[in-house]
């Protein structure tokens, strides 16, 4: 399978964290396994990204590393797509029904061809958000998936 580079944009969620200790959604995007989201609230926490204006990427990976020590918090959580900022049209990509492993990323290949500006991981109850990495990985919507795979003929 080709490999995709890895989805940036701005990061978007829940506001604040536990206690405002400090462990905002910002730290699932440091890119440091050991530092992690721990949302002001126990349910309805979110993270993601909006890849922008006019921006369509097609999912093809996601990478997700748990709160070490509450690797059970991410079970039930699921990963979505959406075009609308509200999600009000989401889809999901993923769900995790497992035990993902502790201090690693952990990834999942994504078969979904929809274009989508705004992806997210929505926790489940009880967790506060609970996620110490999130990455997304993919290509922009409207070129082929396998461009990356043949060579095309210019004329």
């Amino acid at each position: 399978m080709a490999s995709y580079p890895k989805l940036t944009g701005t990061v978007i969620g829940t506001q604040g964290s536990w206690n405002n200790i400090g462990n905002t959604i910002h730290k699932a995007f440091d890119g440091d396994l050991n530092t992690f989201f721990d949302g002001p609230t126990a349910n309805g926490c979110w993270l993601g990204l909006d890849f922008g204006e006019g921006v369509r990427n097609v999912i093809t990976q996601i990478k997700f590393c748990p709160r070490s020590g509450y690797e059970q918090r991410m079970i039930g959580g699921i990963f979505q797509g959406a075009n609308k900022e509200d999600f009000s049209d989401a889809v999901t990509l993923f769900t995790i029904t497992s035990l993902p492993g502790s201090g690693t990323l952990t990834s999942v290949d994504v078969d979904n061809p929809t274009g989508f500006r705004y992806v997210r991981y929505l926790s489940p109850d009880g967790s506060n958000g609970n996620i110490a990495e999130l990455q997304f990985f993919g290509t922009p919507a409207g070129e082929e998936n396998d461009d990356l795979e043949h060579h095309h003929h210019h004329h």
